[in-house]
């Protein structure tokens, strides 16, 4: 029997509701998830995002980082950078008690790097004096942090350096960031540099009674 118009109609919007809805909900759920894109990075990078703008003619923002700051406070703890003359920028991360003590910054209250240019450089040295990692920029480092390419040899292993009040240094230089000791943690529970410098020891650490002695240590 021929179906009415009225009947047709009801079906063929039914069909047309059936087969749309699945792609909307696909649609809706890859705009929620790419929309937090961004954000997520902003998180992640704390305040370091001074602007968050689009690009002229494209819907991809455009990420504007604050090469003027020193500290970055997060849930988690303290960033330090230091921007060097000769480009890129050195970023200690978590920053602990110790270093800010050593580097002579406020442990409660952000700072902004140094406008002189030899200030800076000097500051710099303190910090790689530290184990602080060299980035090519603050983009790079994120980009790593999120997963969006791997960390390079260098980049993988870790160097911490304590400077004993009675003089040397003593070293600590692990392959793999990923396979720190479960422990490791208590690194960071040290209240002054000669109790850091006991940790390392306990660790295996070697101490230089000159640290002219360490290669790449002294600039």
């Amino acid at each position: 029997m021929p179906l009415g118009q009225s009947t047709w109609h009801r079906r063929n919007s039914l069909a047309v509701a059936i087969f749309f809805t699945p792609m909307a909900l696909i649609l809706y759920f890859h705009s929620a998830i790419f929309s937090q894109t961004f954000p997520f990075r902003r998180w992640l990078a704390n305040s370091s995002l001074s602007t968050f703008d689009k690009m002229s003619g494209s819907s991809c923002p455009v990420t504007q980082w604050n090469t003027n700051k020193r500290t970055e406070f997060g849930r988690n703890g303290c960033a330090v950078f230091g921007w060097p003359s000769t480009g890129g920028v050195f970023i200690k991360e978590p920053a602990d008690i110790v270093d800010l003590e050593y580097l002579g910054l406020d442990r409660f209250q952000p700072s902004s790097r140094s406008t002189d240019v030899h200030e800076e450089d000097l500051f710099c040295e303190k910090m790689h004096r530290l184990g602080a990692a060299w980035w090519e920029s603050e983009e790079e480092y994120t980009d790593v942090l999120l997963g969006m390419r791997q960390r390079s040899p260098v980049e993988s292993s870790e160097v911490v350096f304590g400077w004993p009040s009675t003089g040397g240094v003593w070293v600590l230089r692990l392959e793999d960031r990923e396979k720190l000791p479960k422990d490791f943690g208590k690194i960071h529970m040290a209240l002054n540099m000669d109790e850091r410098c006991r940790v390392i020891e306990g660790y295996g650490g070697t101490f230089y009674p000159n640290p002219e002695d360490v290669q790449g240590l002294m600039s």
